[in-house]
């Protein structure tokens, strides 16, 4: 698919499809602004956002998240999340252990102000495969989906051993710690 499909609840209680938008190949998330007046949808296969206006039913422009080089393919966006204030995106980047931070333009961010233009203005490295990224407040919050890098696994899987043995009981999400 290479759209965006918006449902009601009709009267009957039933999900009726109202509209699709075409934001580009293989869509894989999306964040909407805070009055959802602006969607951002990340093209995983394309190493872009679409910045959807939702009132008028349209993509407005394509944020480019290509690797330094310039080769395309390279760092597919995933997972998105705006700033509180609505100015900046963060785009989890799971090929490269980075979250690409965008500064918005006012008509971008569906705002009165704004970045001058769209700008990709940074990369924080993070640890292996962020797979989730969320913001609260002046803090963003990544999720790391494989830890802090590749190498043997010392806790399992083992064949030798049944699964229950092998599932870990600590994680750590931003500063936080838990432990089960």
């Amino acid at each position: 698919a290479s759209s965006v499909a918006a449902f009601r609840v009709s009267a009957n209680g039933h999900l009726s499809a109202e509209r699709s938008i075409e934001v580009g190949r293989h869509p894989s998330a999306m964040v909407p602004s805070a009055d959802g007046g602006r969607l951002f949808v990340a093209s995983a296969s394309m190493d872009r956002v679409s910045v959807v206006d939702t009132r008028a039913n349209r993509v407005l422009r394509w944020l480019l998240d290509p690797p330094p080089g310039g080769v395309a393919g390279g760092r597919p966006p995933n997972p998105l999340a705006l700033s509180a204030d609505g100015t900046h995106l963060f785009v989890a980047e799971a090929d490269a252990n980075a979250v690409a931070v965008f500064a918005l333009s006012a008509e971008a961010a569906g705002r009165a102000s704004g970045a001058e233009a769209d700008s990709l203005v940074g990369r924080i490295p993070v640890e292996w495969d962020p797979t989730a990224v969320g913001t609260r407040g002046d803090s963003l919050w990544v999720v790391s989906g494989k830890g802090r890098g590749s190498g043997p696994h010392p806790n399992g899987p083992h064949p030798t051993r049944p699964l229950a043995h092998t599932i870990p009981l600590r994680s750590t999400l931003g500063h936080l710690s838990t432990t089960a």
